[in-house]
């Protein structure tokens, strides 16, 4: 649920071999942070010379800094046509793609600089490996993460770290996923994005409770972290049905009041307070601004209005956003069995459990559903399992029924 979001990058770094004259007070004047002066004698260097290479690269590295980034582009792709052969004009216009989400392009830079001998291959290969697991090439992203050296403290190390959890997390590597999360927080607790990977992926799993754990801490450390104050939102409504819904849309709405993700929590608001219809238009909207959770959200709104249909097809269209959400899975099972489709339904508390192997609320549709299907074997195996997972639990399940309330 919710993005699995990027990673902080580092500053983009400068280590010139400039010469004298102009492009050295440039190089002086950037050092000593007063851009515009660098930029002004860069720009002199550049008319005296047009092949300076220095200033091209200094005027890049000045617009990136400034979120400038089709000026930054056009100065490193001219450094590009200068020096074919230099690994830092790659390098930077991979950094320059990766700030603006061109994950892909960001992948072809960084490999096009790994190819040039870019000198420090342990961060060129984690920048890589961000863009490749924001590029949908998680597999890809772990192998380029073993064959860095994991650095042992900074900012570097918490980004291999993350991009490791990320990638692994798509996998299903759970475990593997899990561990290098704690390792990223460790190294760098302020943060904010690990912890909304960690509630996103508690609530991926139907750990509820934990995940709204999780979100009342973040949401007191950073209370002006839109997506945190959405996230507690969305675990309190999973958690408790929504109890503390309205204190994280005041706070979102103090925030950031223009933010996408208040249509969203509206309509959690409304979900608790059982307007449906409101509830459904907040969602709506949610879903035009490109809330990953709306879908599902909506998908709930429309089953407990009765709409199967509606509901099933926002329940597929939360399945393909988020095929590692075992919630969608989960929920899109029981549609499918309120429609009578117990195979169809069965497919899908199957797959729900591949991501959510613990969840005992799975277990125990699959045992009444094999049931009914004549599968005694698979019926005893899952209530066998069920019956494991609640034992030591004196409320039957840690599991909430997501139907809203």
């Amino acid at each position: 649920m919710g993005k699995i979001a990027g990673i902080p990058l580092l500053l983009l770094a400068i280590g010139l071999g400039f010469g004298q004259d102009l492009t050295h007070q440039a190089e002086s004047a950037f050092r000593s942070g007063d851009f515009d002066r660098a930029v002004a004698l860069a720009r002199k260097a550049q008319a005296e010379d047009p092949s300076s290479t220095q200033a091209y690269l200094i005027l890049g590295i000045v617009a990136a800094r400034r979120n400038q980034w089709d000026a930054a582009t056009r100065s490193f792709k001219a450094l590009i046509q200068l020096v074919p052969s230099d690994p830092q004009a790659y390098f930077y216009l991979g950094q320059a793609c990766l700030y603006q989400q061109k994950w892909d392009q960001a992948v072809t830079y960084f490999s096009l600089a790994r190819d040039h001998n870019y000198p420090d291959l342990d961060r060129l290969g984690i920048e890589l490996a961000m863009a490749q697991e924001q590029a949908g090439h998680s597999k890809e992203a772990l192998e380029t993460l073993r064959r860095v050296q994991p650095p042992a403290a900074g900012p570097l190390a918490a980004q291999y770290h993350a991009v490791t959890a990320f990638a692994a997390a798509k996998l299903n590597m759970q475990e593997e996923a899990a561990s290098a999360l704690a390792r990223a927080r460790e190294i760098d607790p302020a943060n904010p994005e690990y912890a909304e990977f960690m509630i996103s992926a508690l609530l991926n799993v139907n750990q509820t409770r934990q995940a709204r754990e999780e979100a009342i801490e973040a949401q007191k450390r950073w209370p002006d972290e839109p997506e945190i104050q959405y996230l507690f939102g969305l675990a309190d409504y999973f958690a408790t049905s929504g109890q503390l819904i309205q204190v994280a849309l005041r706070n979102l709405s103090e925030a950031q009041p223009e933010s996408y993700l208040l249509p969203s929590l509206k309509g959690l608001f409304y979900l608790r307070h059982n307007e449906l219809d409101k509830s459904a238009q907040a969602f709506v909207e949610a879903a035009r601004r490109g809330v990953p959770d709306s879908h599902l959200l909506l998908g709930l709104v429309y089953r407990e209005r009765g709409n199967l249909d509606a509901a099933e097809r926002e329940l597929r269209e939360a399945e393909q956003m988020t095929p590692q959400n075992g919630q969608a899975h989960f929920e899109l099972g029981k549609v499918l069995e309120a429609q009578g489709k117990p195979r169809d339904a069965a497919a899908h508390f199957e797959t729900a459990l591949q991501y959510m192997p613990q969840d005992p609320a799975a277990h125990y549709r699959l045992a009444l559903l094999y049931a009914r299907l004549g599968d005694k074997e698979k019926s005893q195996e899952h209530m066998r399992q069920y019956r494991e997972l609640t034992k030591n639990i004196p409320s039957a399940s840690n599991t909430v029924d997501m139907q809203p309330k």
